[in-house]
């Protein structure tokens, strides 16, 4: 919402009601491959990675069920470029908002930040896809 650009807000807008539906849309088709720790990971994990606001309260949301979703992924190295992505989303998100107004008043240092946040948001999103779904054993 900085910018001043035109379509940029009602773009987010759609990027963000368009992630959540596609995560929606995923959960629903593959629901017999997801726990519920891993549907609520991706779902909110959804709708911080594409939200337009990310407020670093959002990461108290993210960070018990990151770690437990760690679990999910399956040890070794998978586990470990698991829980090194998302220190960095956490480590990023910190530093981001210690230069806020640098970034308020478009500091390219500051967006590079915001950006690499981001993508690794979204590549999390993306991974919990790949690497979480697999079958729920019946009981």
């Amino acid at each position: 919402h900085l910018s001043e650009l035109p379509g940029v807000v009602p773009g987010s807008r759609i990027v963000f009601y368009g992630g959540l539906l596609l995560t929606l849309v995923g959960l629903v088709w593959q629901r017999k491959h997801f726990s519920l720790l891993v549907a609520s990971w991706q779902t909110i994990l959804a709708f911080v990675a594409f939200g337009y606001v990310l407020s670093p309260q959002f990461l108290l949301w993210l960070i018990p069920l990151g770690l437990c979703a760690a679990g999910e992924v399956g040890g070794g190295q998978r586990q470990g470029i698991w829980l090194a992505i998302f220190a960095l989303v956490v480590l990023l998100t910190g530093l981001h908002f210690r230069y806020y107004w640098d970034y308020v008043n478009f500091q390219p240092g500051s967006a590079a930040l915001v950006l690499l946040r981001n993508l690794g948001l979204v590549f999390l999103w993306g991974l919990g896809w790949l690497w979480l779904a697999k079958p729920i054993p019946a009981t």
